[in-house]
């Protein structure tokens, strides 16, 4: 596990992107799900419950069917650990969030395009080898 004070090189996308928004990232040891909590698992259940078997013609799309999911599926089930609805803790979540109103938004990062061999398996764009 990473020690208290231990330094950690994030990249500058990711470094850039903090100091944009005002947060401190807090580095969890890779491989260690136990630091993670909730957050490695979300990313799970995105994969399985939305991801799977959709297809995308572009970010546009992508987002639509997202929004669609996120109404009528992810944010209006009873969550297993919390035992409510995300959609039901929204309005005390906020409360601790900062207003972004006015400030524009960071790009940090590059959108590319990557070509898919079989399903589920993309090749790394030649660009970056």
């Amino acid at each position: 596990p990473i020690q208290t004070g231990e330094s950690v090189q994030l990249r500058t996308g990711d470094e850039n992107f903090a100091d944009h928004w005002g947060f401190e990232v807090m580095a969890c040891p890779p491989y260690w799900p136990r630091e993670k909590g909730k957050v490695e698992r979300a990313i799970g259940y995105i994969q399985r419950s939305f991801l799977e078997g959709r297809e995308f013609r572009d970010l546009d799309a992508l987002n639509a069917q997202l929004s669609v999911w996120l109404a009528d599926v992810a944010n209006v089930r009873r969550h297993g650990t919390l035992r409510d609805r995300p959609v039901d803790r929204f309005a005390a979540d906020q409360t601790g969030m900062r207003p972004v109103a006015g400030r524009a938004a960071c790009v940090a990062a590059e959108v590319t395009q990557r070509h898919v061999e079989e399903p589920g398996r993309s090749l790394p764009d030649p660009r970056s080898a």
